[in-house]
């Protein structure tokens, strides 16, 4: 193949994102189809079933506590923290952590 000017992982790898694009296309059409089918009551309903239709839901016993305690968008005041500071804003996240998925939604 290489006399012929193919890269091989090349097209491994675009042939790879193609059928990840096709898989995830065929998820939301079909999300698309039971949203219809179900009635959803508002456009924001339907949008919101369709983004998320490639996430699994959490394991009953799958353990939410042991996220990353900073926030990881705000390297600024992370960067100009010192040790101190930092654990107390770490200790102060964690007091406003949920612990299981239930606790989020009630």
């Amino acid at each position: 193949m290489a006399r012929l000017g193919i890269k091989i992982d090349k097209l491994e790898s675009e042939l790879n994102s193609a059928v990840q694009r096709d898989s995830r296309y065929w998820l939301e059409n079909d999300t698309k189809i039971n949203a219809v089918q179900q009635g959803v009551p508002t456009y924001e309903h339907f949008r919101q079933l369709v983004a998320g239709c490639h996430l699994k839901p959490l394991d009953k016993n799958e353990d939410i506590t042991n996220l990353r305690a900073v926030p990881s968008w705000n390297h600024v005041l992370c960067d100009s923290l010192d040790g101190p500071q930092l654990e107390a804003l770490i200790t102060d996240s964690k007091a406003f952590r949920p612990a299981t998925l239930r606790s989020v939604s009630d």
